[in-house]
């Protein structure tokens, strides 16, 4: 595994979550504040999960990776319901 796709991930849900504001801020699309929330929710997963890798980098405890599934499944089902709220919106 690479330490890059968890920078990664932490990268997309960051930029989603600017994009998420900015139409909210330019008045494009009205985005219910609890959205935002959630979404920050996600950030904070995905920056738990990258940080959860670089401890299992160094203390190769295999405990770290199943607690990493477990973040990611947790990611996938949030964001794919947060998702189909904005698409909904729009």
């Amino acid at each position: 595994m690479d330490w890059r796709i968890f920078t990664l991930l932490y990268d997309h849900k960051f930029l989603m979550l600017e994009r998420i504001i900015y139409l909210k801020d330019s008045g494009a699309v009205f985005i219910e504040k609890n959205i935002i929330c959630s979404y920050e929710q996600l950030l904070e997963l995905a920056k738990a999960s990258k940080n959860i890798y670089i401890k299992y980098t160094i203390t190769h405890d295999k405990d770290l990776l199943v607690k990493i599934i477990g973040l990611l499944k947790l990611m996938r089902k949030l964001e794919e319901s947060l998702l189909e709220e904005l698409y909904n919106m729009i």
